[in-house]
């Protein structure tokens, strides 16, 4: 089973570039699914971290506790962070006040914390933030996301006392220096864009001097980390992670159902910088779906896509 969350993947864009894809990924989910086109968040904030905890616990916001990305602890006045746990460290890092994580602070257990409670299989999560890895991942899973800092992908000691060695190992590829001098260029020929026209609009950010304009230069600074986790290269490297996992923890090779939640980030950020009416996310959108063609090539090829239930959504 495999849970894939595009973060701010608004319910009108795949269809919008549908006839434009090649055969595979989002084509393949059209085609061979079911797309339901009236369905509607029953919760008012639709952040991140609400979402996804919605997503895989099937309850509403004040019975699952993630009511936003942080909120204020009415005993202590205190901002808390949805994922805060002072009691479990990131691997690697020193231990520092408010910078732990684990899924302490959801209160009902996901699909995948049932699955393994009833010893039918294991829960993987990975996304590109924390808190798409970690909430999707339940109390039971085991959880992965990426370091803007680093570019590398971390997890905490709530899951494990050190890094398995595959991904110590896949670490060491440290495959968002790829991206270093390197540019954010348009995937496909310019007919095929509608936005085309559309490349420079007044409320679009330049964040780090990335730009507002096509090509997006990563430069070679200490940035090039963060430009990576805000961009589509970061649903790239983690698709690769993750298809790095499936093969070193046999993820549905084994006896029972294992569960893979997959969460993609380029969406929502490139939406948040440049707008989901932009050309930058027309571009990312194309750039997602051949990265689902891969997920989906791999899966077919491992287990195969009639022994596999796929299920998109945005959170």
């Amino acid at each position: 089973m495999v849970q894939i969350t595009v973060d701010q993947l608004r319910g009108d864009m795949p269809a919008s570039v549908r006839e434009r894809l090649p055969e595979g990924g989002l084509r393949y989910l059209f085609e061979q699914g079911i797309h339901y086109q009236n369905a509607h968040y029953r919760h008012a904030n639709t952040e991140t971290a609400v979402g996804h905890a919605t997503l895989f616990t099937g309850a509403l916001p004040a019975q699952h506790g993630i009511v936003g990305n942080d909120w204020i602890d009415q005993a202590t006045q205190a901002f808390v962070y949805n994922t805060e746990d002072d009691a479990h460290f990131i691997l690697g890092n020193t231990p520092k006040p408010h910078q732990g994580v684990s899924p302490k602070n959801l209160l009902v257990p996901t699909i995948g914390d049932q699955l393994v409670s009833a010893g039918l299989g294991r829960v993987f999560s990975v996304s590109g933030k924390d808190r798409g890895a970690i909430l999707p991942g339940g109390h039971q899973g085991k959880a992965f996301w990426y370091s803007k800092s680093s570019g590398q992908f971390v997890t905490s000691s709530y899951y494990y006392q050190s890094y398995p060695q595959w991904v110590e190992g896949w670490n060491q590829k440290l495959l968002s220096d790829h991206f270093r001098g390197n540019q954010w260029a348009l995937s496909r020929e310019g007919r095929d864009y509608r936005k085309l026209t559309e490349d420079d609009r007044a409320f679009e950010a330049d964040l780090l001097g990335f730009g507002r304009t096509f090509p997006h230069n990563y430069g070679d600074s200490k940035y090039v980390p963060l430009l990576v986790g805000l961009s589509p290269p970061i649903d790239e490297i983690t698709i690769d992670f993750a298809l790095t996992m499936m093969d070193n923890e046999s993820i549905g090779l084994a006896t029972g159902t294992d569960m893979l939640a997959i969460s993609l980030s380029a969406t929502d950020y490139v939406g948040h910088l440049y707008g989901s009416g932009s050309l930058e996310a027309e571009d990312n959108l194309f750039r997602l779906d051949r990265q689902l063609a891969k997920l989906f090539t791999f899966i077919d090829e491992r287990v195969g896509l009639e022994n596999t239930l796929i299920v998109l959504s945005a959170d």
